[in-house]
């Protein structure tokens, strides 16, 4: 396997894992640091989010609430408003409007900032307490509109900035929902990632329809989105064959989804594939961890490839920050 070419300073990697708090690389995946000044020991860390202007400002979704860095994860703040009981195990910064931030729960509860972060407020948003939110966005053409995913609960709509709530399911036969992305068409064009396929909207989630990826590709328990910011044409998914399997897989769509390919040269990756995330000023490079802390990365879009065991037991997040 050929080793990826680039300047490993072009972006700041962050990871959040189970019982291990975040980590920070700044040579692409080679060397970590824990980062957990201020988080409660042996933090769960399921959703982690950069702001797209200020790369120093994180935010960390840990099984104590939710955290705040302005310093690129030296030192961390709980967010007070955010019940420091609860699991956070998504977060959401409106691209189109940074000050506009979401926080997903276990039990299943949705907080939303209009201030950048600095002041939270729960939503009106009920849901069972056996469910967790694994997936939030906003309409790239209407920001008042935003969906929510929910594991093993379907999916969500509210076209007033969260005050009122719909269920939008039809056509939706797999109700175990992991991640969800909207792509800036016109209307919007949503994907939503689940346990056993990929589902597409072109009507603003009112219908769905199955893509059936189980009869072209080999691994079909989907763990996440991303999509390219400047060619939303773009996207990637990854996957296994079960949430704890012994295989993965990363795949790539140039058509907004209608086709999907392999896409990790000749890595083998010896567990589910849970994340994957770009660097959003050079999105050729790109960066992908398996649920078992392998990490594998391309800086030419796939035509090279690199890999790293990180050390990590349990990895569930990356985010990929310019530096």
């Amino acid at each position: 396997m050929q080793r990826g070419h680039g300047n490993k300073s072009d972006e700041i990697l962050y990871a959040g894992t189970i019982g291990q708090g975040v980590h920070r690389s700044r040579d692409a995946g080679e060397h970590w640091e824990a980062i957990n000044y201020g988080l409660p020991p042996q933090s769960d860390v399921r959703a982690l989010a950069a702001h797209p202007q200020h790369h120093g400002v994180l935010f960390a979704g840990t099984d104590h609430g939710c955290f705040r860095s302005q310093d690129g994860g030296l030192s961390w703040k709980p967010i007070r408003s955010i019940d420091e009981a609860i699991e956070v195990w998504s977060l959401c910064i409106c691209p189109q409007d940074p000050n506009l931030i979401f926080a997903g729960t276990r039990p299943s509860r949705l907080y939303g900032s209009h201030d950048g972060g600095q002041s939270w407020a729960q939503l009106s948003l009920e849901l069972p307490a056996t469910t967790h939110i694994t997936g939030i966005a906003v309409d790239p053409e209407d920001t008042e509109t935003i969906y929510v995913g929910i594991e093993v609960g379907g999916l969500l709509r509210s076209v007033d900035a969260g005050h009122r709530w719909e269920t939008i399911n039809e056509g939706l036969s797999d109700h175990d929902v992991h991640a969800l992305c909207v792509s800036p068409s016109s209307p919007p064009t949503l994907h939503v990632a689940t346990a056993s396929d990929i589902f597409r909207s072109r009507d603003w989630g009112e219908h769905w329809q199955a893509l059936d990826l189980k009869q072209y590709l080999p691994k079909t328990y989907f763990r996440s989105l991303a999509m390219v910011p400047d060619d939303p044409d773009v996207l990637y998914a990854t996957a296994g064959v079960a949430p704890f399997g012994d295989e993965g897989a990363l795949y790539r769509s140039m058509d907004m989804g209608e086709t999907w390919t392999r896409f990790q040269g000749d890595v083998t990756l010896q567990s589910t594939l849970w994340t994957v995330s770009l660097n959003p000023l050079q999105p050729r490079r790109l960066f992908a961890g398996t649920l078992r802390g392998q990490l594998v990365g391309t800086f030419d879009g796939g035509r090279t490839w690199q890999q790293h065991a990180t050390g990590f037991e349990d990895l569930r997040v990356l985010i990929c920050v310019p530096a």
